[in-house]
């Protein structure tokens, strides 16, 4: 079940209403209570309207004296009810809150390394006088944390609830909004610089005058996995696919999924539907796409036969979504740093949680992150081959993707070993365009202050490297963070099975040779999904979904005379005018639609979300 949580470790005096003002505003419909001791003060409320005071979101352990306050959902229930000792009907009812109160008990500050699953807890050890906190391996549920007067460490599972503890300065983070609209990466900061957020895998110890983070989860020791043949890696990826999607059909009904027409989105919602048909249950399939009736070019319409193809194999009814120019104007006035949507997704994702309220259901099953582990593609393969000596492979493999094998060996597998700037000549060879400046609606002081912020691009010498790099990136997690702030204030939670840390690790493990073959990349996902998958899904590569970007951009370019209009009416510019480039951005709107090519149209939408419109 799932909860927000909030609470506050009083250093000085205690406060017992402190906590209040955070539990106030966190979001959720169900049940809300607090937990006290003797210098901390915990909050919680159910995401969703029928949760009762038995999903038990806090626990205590008398002996020890311990308290917990746990957003958590556990996979591995009934290993860690062996190992600590719960037998017989305790086994099957003990909350997952007690579990991970009974796993501190036994292994301390090592316990978030036994438990697989999505989780943020706080845990009160009232012996060492130590508040631990800890957050999961991938960063599927949320944990904020602030430092206020007095020594006062709040956290929150939402920002506006870590804003809410008292004494919380809510002043922006300069070096967060440059970041936000260089799109350049950040390091766990947020908009607000008295709040940060516990990088996924890590958890944090807070006692009487320090506090110490400590990273618990390191995906580079994955230990190495070796079979016998192609077909036992292929079985086992299976295998192992099938039980993380077990693991999140748990709890609520009805349930909802993802289908693009991707590899990713398409195996979540066929194992789901699968699984989840015994019972007599069918997941509800949702598309960020407009109606197919809007397809106006052959590449569209393939588009929307992938997404067919897939509903019609499981019985499916596909859920299409318009974007309209009110919704986008709607979006682009939200106040980014409050209603955070980073990556622009919630443009389309706002209206399914809307369809999805509507219908009842409460998980969403997405095939997020997939690609950037579990179905990578392979990048890094060749120059992998290249540092391994093994130049025979590596010229059979260039052979067989290209007619100028030495020139592609020069591209993908020599620099693509070199830390490149992003500009430069080599870089756009490696990307295969010639540079470009680096554009963004930053005001140029601010660019000036933190250009050193944007990075080169990544050395993609080795798949497991290549994979590394993009589970360590700051851009995989501010989408489930988002998601997860606007799911709750619609009672929906969402599960990545793509992201199961089980399966990660198995798939770090790996030989490369099985994530690359010829010119087919994400070799190991498609064979292992040659039994569930429709082929022409099994073997699609186009990942540029141009039914729905057309009529996206469309509405982009609808919505942007009114927000031109409503900034050339006001007496005063948004205080926020001082972090931007206006002059730049009023001749963009001037021109009267969104950006296609010099200035992505992402940047132009972080700015305007950036705006403190509600002001005057």
């Amino acid at each position: 079940m799932a909860h927000a949580i909030c609470g506050i470790y009083h250093r000085g005096e205690a406060d017992a209403d402190a906590v209040e003002a955070m539990l106030a505003a966190l979001p959720g419909l169900g049940c809300a209570g607090r937990v006290e001791g003797d210098a901390v003060s915990f909050g919680y409320r159910g995401l969703w309207a029928d949760a009762g005071e038995n999903d038990a979101p806090q626990a205590r352990c008398a002996d020890r004296d311990l308290t917990v306050v746990a957003d958590a959902r556990l996979d591995n229930r009934a290993e860690l009810a062996d190992a600590l000792g719960i037998a017989g009907p305790d086994k099957a009812g003990v909350q997952d809150s007690e579990l991970i109160l009974r796993a501190y008990e036994r292994w301390g500050a090592d316990c978030p390394a036994r438990l697989h699953g999505d989780y943020a807890f706080a845990i009160w050890d009232h012996r060492e006088r130590v508040l631990f906190c800890a957050r999961d391996a991938v960063g599927a549920r949320p944990f904020y944390y602030a430092t206020g007067p007095g020594g006062r460490f709040a956290f929150a599972s939402d920002v506006d609830a870590a804003l809410a503890a008292p004494g919380v300065d809510g002043g922006l983070d300069e070096t967060h909004v440059a970041a936000f609209l260089m799109h350049v990466p950040t390091d766990g900061s947020t908009f607000f610089r008295a709040v940060r957020s516990l990088p996924p895998g890590h958890s944090i110890a807070v006692g009487a005058e320090a506090e110490r983070a400590r990273r618990w989860w390191r995906p580079e020791d994955a230990p190495s996995v070796r079979r016998a043949s192609d077909e036992d890696y292929e079985a086992e990826l299976l295998d192992r696919y099938r039980e993380a999607m077990r693991d999140r059909l748990c709890g609520a009904h009805p349930l909802g999924v993802h289908v693009s027409g991707g590899l990713d989105s398409s195996s979540v919602a066929v194992l789901a539907a699968r699984e989840l048909r015994p019972r007599g249950l069918r997941p509800h399939a949702f598309c960020w796409h407009p109606p197919p009736g809007d397809a106006q070019t052959e590449e569209e319409a393939d588009e929307y036969r992938l997404i067919e193809s897939v509903c019609e194999q499981e019985g499916l009814e596909p859920r299409y979504h318009s974007v309209s120019a009110g919704h986008t104007l709607d979006m682009l006035r939200r106040d980014v740093t409050r209603f955070p949507d980073r990556d622009g997704t919630l443009l389309h994702e706002s209206l399914v949680q809307r369809s999805a309220a509507e219908l009842g259901v409460r998980v969403i099953l997405s095939g997020w992150g997939g690609d950037d582990c579990v179905s990578c593609a392979g990048t890094g393969y060749y120059a992998e081959l290249l540092r391994g000596g093994r130049l025979g492979r590596l010229l059979r493999e260039a052979r067989a993707v290209s007619d100028r094998p030495w020139r592609f060996v020069a591209r993908h597998a020599v620099l693509s070993q070199l830390r490149l700037p992003p500009t430069s000549v080599a870089a756009a060879l490696l990307r295969g365009r010639m540079p470009r400046a680096h554009i963004s609606m930053a005001h140029p002081a601010l660019s000036r202050r933190h250009r050193r912020r944007r990075p080169g691009l990544p050395r993609l010498n080795g798949v497991r490297r290549t994979q590394l790099e993009r589970l360590g990136s700051p851009f995989l997690v501010p989408r489930i963070e988002d998601w997860a702030a606007s799911g709750a204030r619609a009672g929906i939670e969402y599960r990545y099975p793509l992201l199961d840390r089980r399966l990660i690790e198995f798939v770090l493990g790996l030989p490369v040779e099985q994530f690359r073959h010829g010119a087919r990349s994400r070799w190991l996902m498609r064979r292992s999904l040659r039994s569930v998958l429709p082929p022409a899904v099994l073997e699609g590569s186009n990942k540029r979904d141009p039914a729905r970007a057309r009529p996206t951009m469309a509405a982009l370019d609808e919505a942007l005379p009114a927000i031109s209009r409503q900034l050339a009416a006001r007496s005063a510019p948004p205080a926020r005018a001082a972090y931007l480039d206006m002059d730049k951005l009023r001749a963009h709107m001037e021109a009267g639609v969104f950006p296609r090519k010099r200035t992505h149209p992402g940047k132009l939408s972080r700015a305007l979300k950036l705006l403190d419109w509600q002001t005057d």
